[in-house]
């Protein structure tokens, strides 16, 4: 890959966030064409398929999050999501949980390292571990309950928040690292293809917003002497990384032809990219330890000014 120093762009719109069936379609339409799918897209085929059924039963109509309440978190740097906001049936999620687990050892050889499953959790540890996951909190080293597995449960429900919850942000003002919807870490970009805007997806809900290219999600950093891109041959992909803090982004550059992709897929057809970068020394955006949606926790706005 060749590294590259970064600079900023004009704004533009967004790519709307593809949906279970799109996605679907995509890969059927794919194994058609090519005669099999690659065995890590045959496991997001049927990862998808799994929550697709629990993603039709959730529901964010129980969500109390008022128009005025929402402008409140959004002002003070707080994402529109608590834990106590989200309406989740958490025996679908138990469920979920052990048909993920079934699936990670169906395609264990898909993995580096494949995740380690134990029994399923009783509701009660389930719950527990969910809430200190949602808030950023480091799992506790005793537990049994894989972080891995626990954002495949919750993703169908989170999806159902961010889908209710998405037109209350002002793209144009929230300019943060971390998701306006839940404040889950960006695990994927791209440059929309019209000025070349970059946009972060959320690694739990697969909320899209507008980020700047010239700042780290992770740590904010703007010293453009620590930040950089690598990108492939064709100059479509992009491997964005930060010297200061370690971590990285996978990207993909919309202005560069095919426009029509989805990114839940690319994440799983980047796969190679993670590896590399794992080996480079850095570690993903996801992964970045922060509890900033905490009530105790002062903001600071993307003008500079204090805000509780």
């Amino acid at each position: 890959m060749v590294r590259t120093r970064l600079r900023e762009p004009e704004s533009a719109d967004q790519v709307t966030p593809a949906t279970d069936e799109q996605i679907l379609k995509r890969l059927e339409e794919a194994e058609k064409k090519d005669g099999a799918l690659p065995k890590p897209l045959q496991f997001f085929r049927e990862l998808v398929r799994t929550r697709s059924e629990v993603k039709m039963r959730a529901s964010a109509s129980e969500m109390a999050v008022s128009i005025l309440e929402a402008g409140k978190r959004l002002d003070s740097g707080r994402p529109l999501l608590t834990f106590a906001d989200l309406d989740i049936d958490w025996r679908q999620v138990r469920t979920l949980y052990r048909q993920g687990a079934d699936l990670l050892t169906k395609y264990a050889d898909v993995f580096e390292k494949a995740p380690s499953v134990q029994n399923e959790p009783s509701l009660v540890d389930l719950v527990e571990a969910a809430q200190s996951w949602f808030e950023g909190h480091t799992p506790s080293s005793d537990s049994e309950i894989n972080p891995v597995l626990l954002g495949i449960a919750i993703h169908p429900f989170l999806a159902a928040c961010r889908q209710a919850l998405a037109g209350y942000v002002d793209q144009e003002h929230w300019l943060r690292g971390y998701c306006p919807v839940c404040g889950g870490n960006p695990d994927f970009a791209y440059l929309e293809p019209d000025r070349g805007e970059r946009w972060l997806v959320c690694s739990r809900c697969d909320m899209e917003w507008a980020f700047k290219r010239l700042e780290c999600p992770c740590c904010g950093n703007q010293d453009e002497k620590a930040l950089a891109f690598y990108t492939d041959d064709s100059g479509r992909y992009r491997l964005y990384v930060c010297e200061n803090c370690r971590h990285y982004l996978k990207a993909v550059d919309l202005r560069k032809p095919p426009p029509d992709v989805i990114v839940p897929i690319e994440r799983v057809l980047t796969a190679s990219v993670d590896v590399q970068a794992r080996n480079d020394g850095y570690f993903p955006c996801a992964a970045c330890q922060r509890e900033l949606w905490s009530a105790e926790v002062a903001f600071t706005p993307p003008d500079g000014n204090q805000s509780e």
